[in-house]
């Protein structure tokens, strides 16, 4: 998401007394494409995309997309490779 695109919406969160909070996965892209494809279909509440997301996809959005700062406003809360080990950056 653009800064600036992200900042409306944290804006927006604030205006009406919401925290916002991001959560960013650090982990390796494989890692990321393998869980990806794990969760297609087998859980309704999972964050999925209109269009299942498949390995090129997920390849696309990595490559693309920057770990978020607190210096953006949001609270961030950076998830870590290693299970149950988490960081929260102030926003």
């Amino acid at each position: 998401m653009e800064p600036r695109a992200a900042g409306t919406w944290i804006a927006a969160a604030r205006g009406v007394g919401a925290t916002p909070v991001v959560h960013y996965l650090d982990v390796p892209v494989d890692v990321a494409v393998s869980r990806a494809l794990g969760r297609r279909g087998s859980d309704p509440f999972s964050h999925e995309l209109d269009e299942p997301l498949d390995e090129a996809g997920v390849r696309h959005l990595a490559a693309i997309l920057e770990a978020p700062t607190a210096a953006e406003g949001a609270e961030v809360v950076l998830h870590h490779c290693t299970p149950g080990r988490s960081t929260q950056l102030a926003g």
